[in-house]
């Protein structure tokens, strides 16, 4: 049975979702499997960064490896190829770096700084299953999916 969520037309996706869809042991495997027959059915835009593509690549190579991981990511059905990249100016991540180095929670990472100020920017929301992000979206103003 399909989730049915309120979800914005334009989304990025967090690291933490790609991981838990396209790696089979992740606990959170069969959720984002459903949740992304709702990012299909209504998302226009989906985005990812550099640095979620950095940590996306890093994570499933080690964990599929890495033949599997490049495999996976030239095939025509994976979002993660499809997804638009974000080109940073480079403002942004000045401002994550500001903003990271004054943040106290030391689970929230410098690349989950930057992934809010994106989505700000976009006026996105964000795809994640790190809880830390709804601290970041109410302080940004962005909605935290699931």
């Amino acid at each position: 049975m399909p989730i049915s969520i309120s979800i914005n037309e334009r989304v990025v996706i967090d690291t933490s979702f790609w991981v838990s869809l396209y790696f089979l042991g992740d606990t959170n495997n069969v959720k984002a499997s459903k949740l992304l027959e709702a990012v299909n059915a209504f998302v226009s835009k989906a985005y990812i960064t550099d640095f979620i593509f950095g940590e996306v690549a890093t994570v499933l190579s080690q964990k599929l490896g890495k033949r599997d991981f490049v495999r996976l990511y030239g095939s025509e059905s994976a979002l993660l190829s499809k997804a638009d990249l974000f080109r940073d100016s480079g403002e942004l991540i000045d401002r994550a770096r500001e903003e990271f180095l004054a943040v106290p929670d030391k689970d929230i990472s410098f690349t989950d700084v930057h992934t809010a100020l994106v989505a700000k920017e976009l006026g996105a929301d964000v795809m994640t299953f790190d809880g830390h992000f709804k601290k970041l979206g109410k302080r940004y103003g962005f909605r935290v999916y699931p």
